[in-house]
Formats: structure tokens, C-alpha cells, sequence
């Protein structure tokens, strides 16, 4: 067989390995994550979840309860599928927190497979090795241990699920082609998705605005009667979600407008870089650098009419917008407590579209560019020119490795602190041992407080729900935890 016939060419091989070696490596972050999830947390609510925890144990025991709980707010928002969740695990499965907490898993790995679809629409002409080379570095922020909080407090993993889902209605969005035949389908679609992920919390409520500013970008092509329908809904069902809603007081900070603007800027940085208030003023001037950079891409954009109707450049417009309104809502909401909270783990979730948007915008870019020079530029030009997009791609890529460097030195504080939450569940005689100002993430509890935990934690032994079901109390005692420390005594 002559070499031109072979059908595992010497050019196959290092491609095919390749694609190996990225599969294996993208399956790896899920299970890492899985397992750093099971290491650091214990099957107990914690936090805001302890305002549900009387229904879930009604329910458990009588398998009915008031529709109006599933809807009514609480912690400021609905997140209804995170209610329903809850519900079922404490109806079928002794309420296992932990299973709640690691759907934050398969949550990372649908946004990681829409990063993938939004790298194929950047670059339409690659291999597919090539394309999970390129969304690679996004996978790596998504499964990051820098939103730890996201990870091991089950209520926010509803962050997770509504930037995950507004991910995905964009790209349905950036798919709505006029003459295509998919319009009403893609459309409708979105507006399921976008419902969705508004049932997750006040940050999916987002998806509705990001998703129609894409659809009215100026020359964008998108139909009229496109943008006027998606347009429509979103106004009826967020009028409908925020009826009742309070106003806005005259001492809110959205009257101090350079404070909000300051503590968005910390946000969108510290997205990118992680860490905690020693790194403020670093997130600060890496804010501050992603604002002057999509400023210059809104102007390449309004020039360059290509980019005007590229889906990939639409994509990243749209993560943009949204992770941009989410620093903005996150001030607005949070800076009350102070500028450090916008170092809090929890929010990098909501802003790192920001930086997500813009390296897959600068990757199209370079595409194209790169098309444009292939016939008039030598090759060293050519291959210059993804210089750019490939320093961000391992820069991101270095934050997320060292973030997780970070935070693997850090999970034994964390596995002690649950560790120590579980004793107290299991031994009342703990409470007064056990320090709670992580309890609540606001310095502890008052007393007021710490009766209603004790009244929970009677709640779920009467349903024998959590650690009181199977005798996991009882194993665990056996196991002799100190409760001051978290440690084997």
C-alpha cells in the first residue's frame, strides 16, 4: 500500500493522539471536582437553606405542602428548581445534601459543552482537536476551585445553573438565522431555556436581557418580528417574577452609582484572578483593563460588518452583557457590606463570562484576520497573529492550575469546618464548642439565630432526614471528632 493510501497517515497520528489526551483531560476536571466536593462538604444544610428546612421535613413526612412556599421569595429571590430539588432528596433520598451539591458537576460540564459549541462557531474551519484546545482554558475556569462557595453551600449552586443556562440561550439566540426555516424553533427554544433559568434565581433572570440585546445589535439581521417577540415575553414574565417587590429606598446604594460602578469593576476582576481581599486592588485594575478592551471590540464591531453578523461574535457580545449586568447587580445588592465583599468566591461564578466573552471574541477576530492575510502575509505573520488570543489562553488556564493549588491547601480548613458542623449536629452538647462564624458567611450567629439552627436541626431528626438518617450520627460519633477542631482526637 503506497503512503499516499495509507488510511493512518503520519499526519492522522499526532492529531488523533491529541484528541485523545484533550478527552481524557476533560473528563478528568469533572471527576476532580466531584471529588473535591465530597472531601470538603458533609451531607447538612447549611447557610440560607435552613429558611426551607421545616417545609422539606413536612413534605418528607407528609408528601404535601403549599404550593405558595415553592414560589414565595425568601433570601431576596425564587430559586424554585433548587426548592424542588431539595424537595425530592428529602422526600427519596433522606435529603443528601451532597447529591444536591454535586448536580453543580453536571451543571459545569453542560456549560463547558456550550463553551465548546461557541469555540466551533468561532472557529468554523479547525479540527476538532483544535476547537477543544481552544475552549480548554474556558473548561478549566468552569470546574476552578475558586467558587468553592458555589460548590460546597447547595443554594448557590443555583449560580452555577443560571450562568450555565444563560450560556446556552445565547447560543440558541446566535443560531436564529432569517431564511433558514429554524427561526421559530431556536426562538421558542430560548425562551423555555431563558424561563428556566430564571427559576434559578435572580441571575438567570439575566439570560432575558443578554439574550435580547443580542437579538437587537445594530445590523444584526435578526428579524423584526424576532426581536419583538422575544422582547414582549421578556417583559410579561419578568413583570410577572418581580411583582410584589419592593422599592428602591432612598439610602440603596444604587443612589451611590461610583461606589456600584467600583465594587463592578472589583467583580469583573475578580473573576479572572480569584483570591481574596489582599487582591483587591489588582481585581480592581484587571476590571478596569476588560472594560477598555471590550470598548475597543464595540468599535471594531460597529466598523467591521462582518463581525455585525458573525453568531461566534454574537455569543460573545452576549456573555458580555451578561456577565457585565451581573458585577453591576451584584453592587448594587452587596455593597452595603463593605467593597471586600466583591472578593467573595461565590460571585466570580456570575462575572467570569466577562472574560469568557472576550477571549472567544478575540479568537474569532484572529480567525478572520487570519483568513484575510493568508494570501498577502508571510507565514510567520500569519501565525503571529494568534499570539494574542494563545498568551490569554494560558494565562486563564495558569490562574485556574494555581487557584486550585490554592484552595487544595485550603480544603482541609474547609473538610474540618463541616466536619465539626456534622459533631455539632450529631452532639448537642457541641454547640457551645464550635465557632460559627463561617456558618452564615456574615461573622455568626446571634441568639435569636443559633435557636432557630437548634430548631432546624430537631426538625431534620424528626424526619430523619440528613445526618440523622441511616445512623450516619451514630458512625460519626463513633469516630471520635473533636468539635472545636474537626479533628480526630
Amino acid at each position: 500500500m503506497s503512503r499516499q493510501s495509507h488510511p493512518l497517515s503520519d499526519h492522522a497520528w499526532p492529531s488523533r493522539v491529541a484528541l485523545v489526551a484533550l478527552s481524557l483531560g476533560y473528563i478528568v476536571l469533572p471527576v476532580i471536582e466531584a471529588r473535591f466536593i465530597l472531601a470538603s462538604s458533609a451531607n447538612i444544610p447549611i447557610s440560607d437553606t435552613w429558611n426551607f428546612v421545616p417545609i422539606i421535613s413536612s413534605f418528607a413526612r407528609t408528601g404535601h405542602i403549599p404550593w405558595g412556599h415553592i414560589f414565595a421569595f425568601y433570601g431576596d429571590n425564587r430559586p424554585v428548581l433548587e426548592r424542588l430539588g431539595l424537595l425530592v432528596d428529602g422526600k427519596y433520598f433522606a435529603l443528601n445534601v451532597q447529591l444536591v451539591k454535586l448536580a453543580s458537576v453536571l451543571v459545569g460540564a453542560f456549560e463547558t459543552l456550550c463553551a465548546i459549541w461557541a469555540f466551533r462557531l468561532a472557529l468554523p474551519r479547525m479540527r476538532p482537536v483544535g476547537v477543544l484546545l481552544a475552549a480548554y482554558p474556558v473548561a478549566l475556569l468552569i470546574f476552578c476551585w475558586n467558587n468553592w462557595q458555589n460548590l460546597l453551600d447547595e443554594w448557590n449552586a443555583m449560580n452555577l445553573a443560571g450562568v450555565a443556562l444563560s450560556f446556552f440561550a445565547i447560543l440558541l439566540i446566535a443560531s436564529v438565522r432569517p431564511g433558514r426555516g429554524n427561526g421559530v424553533r431556536f426562538l421558542s427554544l430560548a425562551i423555555v431555556v431563558c424561563a428556566l433559568a430564571s427559576l434559578t434565581g435572580e441571575s438567570g433572570n439575566l439570560s432575558w436581557i443578554a439574550c435580547a440585546f443580542v437579538l437587537w445589535l445594530p445590523n444584526s439581521r435578526f428579524r423584526l418580528v424576532d426581536k419583538l417577540v422575544f422582547s414582549c415575553v421578556a417583559v410579561v414574565f419578568l413583570a410577572l417574577y418581580f411583582s410584589g417587590s419592593s422599592g428602591v429606598a432612598s439610602g440603596h446604594p444604587l443612589h451611590h452609582l461610583g461606589k456600584v460602578i467600583e465594587f463592578a469593576l472589583i467583580c469583573l476582576g475578580h473573576g479572572v484572578i480569584g483570591g481574596g481581599v489582599k487582591e483587591l486592588a489588582l481585581a480592581r485594575a484587571i476590571g478596569v483593563g476588560e472594560v477598555v478592551v471590550v470598548l475597543i471590540f464595540a468599535g471594531l464591531y460597529l466598523r467591521d460588518a462582518r463581525l455585525r453578523v458573525d453568531r461566534a461574535a454574537q455569543v460573545a457580545a452576549g456573555l458580555i452583557a451578561f456577565g457585565a449586568m451581573g458585577a453591576v447587580a451584584t453592587g448594587i445588592s452587596r455593597l452595603q457590606i463593605g467593597l471586600g465583599t466583591a472578593m467573595s468566591s461565590r460571585y466570580i461564578v456570575l462575572t467570569a463570562p466577562v472574560i469568557i466573552g472576550i477571549y472567544l471574541l478575540l479568537v474569532r477576530l484572529v480567525a478572520i484576520y487570519q483568513a484575510d492575510e493568508r494570501r498577502r502575509s508571510p507565514r510567520m505573520t500569519k501565525a503571529g497573529l494568534f499570539a494574542i488570543p494563545c498568551l490569554l489562553a494560558a494565562a486563564l488556564s495558569v490562574i485556574a492550575i494555581v487557584s486550585d493549588l490554592k484552595e487544595s491547601k485550603a480544603s482541609p480548613t474547609k473538610r474540618a469546618y463541616y466536619l465539626a458542623l456534622k459533631h455539632m449536629a450529631c452532639d448537642p452538647s457541641a454547640y457551645s464548642d464550635l465557632d460559627l462564624s463561617k456558618f452564615d458567611h456574615s461573622g455568626g450567629l446571634n441568639g435569636a439565630e443559633k435557636a432557630q439552627l437548634l430548631a432546624q436541626m430537631s426538625d431534620l431528626r424528626m424526619a430523619h432526614l440528613s445526618v440523622f438518617s441511616g445512623g450516619l450520627c451514630e458512625t460519626y460519633v463513633r469516630a471520635g471528632i473533636n468539635p472545636a477542631v474537626g479533628k480526630s482526637s
